[in-house]
């Protein structure tokens, strides 16, 4: 695929339009849809692979590459699709160390421009996965919380939502921690469901989504959570949620987004 547009939507997340003619083979399954993203190495025009992707697999084509070349590959949520455009969008959280310093995928976005070339590797089949969002029938409250890496996802799934209709569900309780104030963006709103929104400010402290969960009212009735985060914060909030408020575990959908002092590299 290659850079159609980008938009700066906050100064720590841009949106990066992509277009390609294979897109129309991309099929999402969900409003949460992961994908993978290879990006080209520095001094790389675009991405190379050393094998044919579509004789071994696309995974076994990128581990058998050289490391010195191999794609940079991260996970990112499909923000919106556009097929008969043959367009996906992408938001990315352009995350900076206290140092200054910042990984490979926010040093490309943050310098992308129209025409840069990638690989996306998604979806032909709407059961193929990488879908989480499944809120069990008759589900009447959502509480959906997340970092700045889950906001692509909480948005999206705001948006369909509102697009597609609330079913059952009368209450959406959203809890979304970013830096500051510059990280503020619109959501979506549903229009079937009443929404109650708060931003919180991490600054450079620890993350305050636990205990914002912990203090958060949701409403009586069949509750669905849906938590992405640091990894270690998205378990312990699923825990509270399970253990002190009572709910089943079925009823908890959480997935650690990021593992602070690792990289993707590293799973």
């Amino acid at each position: 695929m290659r850079v159609a547009r980008t938009e700066r939507l906050t100064p720590l997340m841009v949106r990066i339009t992509f277009a390609g003619d294979t897109l129309d083979g991309f099929v999402g399954g969900g409003y949460d849809q992961r994908c993978k993203l290879m990006l080209p190495r520095t001094g790389q025009a675009e991405p190379v692979l050393s094998e044919d992707a579509d004789a071994v697999g696309w995974f076994e084509a990128w581990r058998r590459t050289p490391e010195e070349i191999r794609p940079v590959m991260r996970t990112y949520t499909v923000r919106a699709q556009r097929p008969h455009r043959q367009e996906v969008d992408i938001d990315f959280a352009l995350h900076e160390a206290p140092d200054g310093t910042s990984g490979p995928a926010t040093r490309w976005a943050r310098a992308a421009t129209a025409g840069d070339r990638i690989l996306l590797c998604g979806p032909a089949d709407a059961d193929a996965g990488g879908v989480d969002f499944r809120p069990p029938e008759g589900t009447a409250a959502l509480l959906l919380a997340g970092d700045e890496t889950a906001l692509p996802a909480i948005a999206a799934t705001l948006e369909g939502l509102a697009r597609d209709g609330a079913g059952d569900i009368r209450h959406i309780t959203v809890l979304a921690e970013v830096d500051g104030p510059e990280g503020e963006f619109g959501l979506p709103t549903v229009a079937q469901a009443e929404t109650s929104l708060r931003w919180l400010h991490r600054g450079h402290g620890p993350s305050q989504l636990a205990e914002a969960v912990r203090s958060a009212s949701v409403p009586e009735g069949r509750v669905y959570a849906w938590v992405a985060a640091e990894a270690s914060v998205a378990r312990g909030i699923r825990r509270q949620l399970v253990d002190e408020r009572g709910l089943d575990r079925t009823a908890v959908t959480f997935k650690g987004y990021w593992r602070a002092g690792f990289s993707e590299d590293d799973d």
